[in-house]
C-alpha cells in the first residue's frame, strides 16, 4: 500500500511538471506567434485604431483605471504601441497574457488580467509611450503586474520596462528585476 501510495505520488509529480513544461512551452509559442505578427505590420497606422478608454477620475486608492482592445494605440506626444493579448476565459490552458510593440521598437509582454481589453491601472494619467510603461496589470490576488521586456532572441523576458523607485534626489530610476518576475 505505502508503494502505491509513493508510487502515485511520483507520476504525480513527474505529470505536473510535464503539463507545467507543455504550457510554459505554449505561452512561449503563442509569444512568438504574436512577436512575428507585431514585427510583421510596416505601417502601425493602418492597424485598428484602440481607444485607451482612461478613467477620468482616480478611483478611491489613487488609480486611473484602462481598458485597452487590440489594435494601434498612438498618444499625444506622436509615440505609440500596438496590442495584443490572450485571455485566460479562451480556456485553453494558456494564462493571461499581454505583448506590445512600441514606435522604438521593443517589444513588451504583461501577465495582468485581459478580457477582451487589457485591464491597466497607473497613478498618472496616461499621456505618452513613457507612462503607458508604468501602468500595471491586475495579476492573481490583485497583485500589480509590469511590463517585462520580451526578447525573443533571447527567450522571453527580460526586465520591468520602468520600475517606480525613489533614488537619493527623489527622482524615478529604472530597476532591473529576475526573470522569475515573468514567470
Amino acid at each position: 500500500m505505502k508503494a502505491i501510495t509513493i508510487l502515485t505520488v511520483l507520476i504525480c509529480f513527474i505529470t505536473g511538471d510535464d503539463l507545467l513544461a507543455e504550457k510554459k512551452k505554449t505561452t512561449d509559442s503563442w509569444l512568438e506567434a504574436k512577436h512575428a505578427q507585431l514585427t510583421a505590420v510596416e505601417n502601425p497606422f493602418l492597424i485598428r485604431k484602440a481607444d485607451l478608454d482612461q478613467s477620468e477620475r482616480p478611483d478611491k486608492d489613487g488609480f486611473f483605471s484602462m481598458h485597452p482592445k487590440k489594435g494601434y494605440l498612438k498618444f499625444s506626444d506622436g509615440s505609440w504601441v500596438l496590442l495584443t493579448s490572450h485571455s485566460a476565459h479562451a480556456e485553453d490552458g494558456l494564462p493571461d497574457i499581454s505583448l506590445i510593440r512600441t514606435s522604438t521598437g521593443e517589444y513588451y509582454t504583461n501577465r495582468g488580467h485581459c478580457c477582451l481589453p487589457i485591464l491597466l491601472f497607473s497613478k498618472v494619467k496616461v499621456i505618452s509611450l513613457e507612462s503607458f510603461l508604468k501602468t500595471t496589470g491586475k495579476g492573481p490576488k490583485a497583485k500589480p503586474t509590469q511590463w517585462i521586456k520580451y526578447n525573443r532572441e533571447e527567450g522571453g523576458a527580460d526586465q520591468p520596462a520602468i520600475d517606480s523607485k525613489p533614488n537619493s534626489e527623489g527622482k524615478e530610476k529604472l530597476k532591473l528585476e529576475s526573470k522569475e518576475c515573468f514567470q
